[in-house]
């Protein structure tokens, strides 16, 4: 299963085509390496889950070159602004970078 890092910030830029990552699933890791959850990219849908059989509809996104837009869906009382992230593929290893996100729960 691939791994999924919320990263920050990056220490170096690098200039990568763009990439996909609807249609994927992702194990989610916190920094010290312990399973949190999956993730799944659907076209235009985030679901989260406990067990990568079962998800959870959690946002919507959109992507363009290697940036990508994701509004928390409203149900969940979370927050209504879009957050704007980098992101990149490395080996099995999706990396995201925060552009612009005022919604602190899900930037952290």
């Amino acid at each position: 299963m691939k791994r999924f890092y919320l990263i920050l910030s990056l220490l170096c830029s690098i200039n990568i085509s763009a990439q996909t990552i609807s249609n994927t699933t992702w194990e989610v890791n916190d920094s010290s390496g312990t399973f949190w959850a999956y993730v799944h990219f659907d076209v235009d849908t985030i679901f989260f889950g406990a067990s990568d059989l079962s998800f959870d509809e959690f946002a919507t996104f959109q992507v363009s070159n290697d940036s990508i837009s994701i509004v928390d869906l409203p149900f969940l009382n979370s927050c209504s602004d879009t957050g704007i992230y980098n992101f990149q593929i490395l080996n099995d290893t999706l990396l995201f970078s925060v552009v612009n996100d005022s919604c602190t729960d899900r930037a952290d």
